[in-house]
């Protein structure tokens, strides 16, 4: 088995896969919120866009993890907070 890489830069997500040895390199997909309406699939293009942008950043076989998460009320998805 290669090594494994989290395509995040999440220290929750570092912070739970601590138990696990793993290369983080921050994915550089630029992720675009252009819906509003939750849908799982959202999510899980999300998720696979950022893993697949860290595919060139590697070197060996690899298992790459990517993840995203989103804030929903309503069925409305909120969007990254713009301050504190």
């Amino acid at each position: 088995m290669g090594k494994i890489v989290l395509a995040s830069s999440s220290p929750r997500r570092a912070e739970i896969l601590k138990d696990y040895e793993l290369e983080i390199i921050p994915s550089p997909y630029i992720e675009k919120h252009t819906k509003t309406a939750f849908s799982y699939q959202y999510v899980e293009d999300l998720a696979y866009n950022k893993a697949k942008a860290v595919i060139p950043l590697t070197k060996e076989d690899t298992i790459i993890i990517g993840a995203d998460t989103v804030v929903v009320l309503h069925n409305k998805i909120l969007g990254k907070p713009k301050t504190k």
